[in-house]
């Protein structure tokens, strides 16, 4: 616009324009580095979730709250000639 750069407040809109340009700038960094920590979040929550449910699928495996026998000893049955036996002769099951 013809005239207004002899005003005296078009310095001050120019400066106070500039200062807006880096302020969006930082905004800007900013708003790129919380993708990042949410991006980091979100594939930290996808692993606690998977062991969350591997957790879970041990607790339900326990003999104590279930009708199958421990793990443990279902892999002494496994080994042939073993049959549920510890070394001194005497059952472990």
């Amino acid at each position: 616009m013809p005239g207004t750069a002899d005003r005296p407040e078009a310095a001050e809109l120019r400066a106070e324009n500039a200062r807006l340009r880096e302020a969006v700038e930082r905004l800007g960094l900013l708003n790129e580095d919380k993708d990042e920590v949410i991006a980091g979040l979100r594939a930290q929550l996808a692993e606690q979730a998977e062991l969350i449910a591997r957790l879970e699928r041990l607790i339900s495996r326990n003999s104590g709250n279930s009708s199958m026998p421990p793990l443990r000893h279902e892999a002494l049955r496994s080994i042939p000639g073993s049959a549920g036996r510890n070394s001194e002769g005497g059952s472990w099951v």
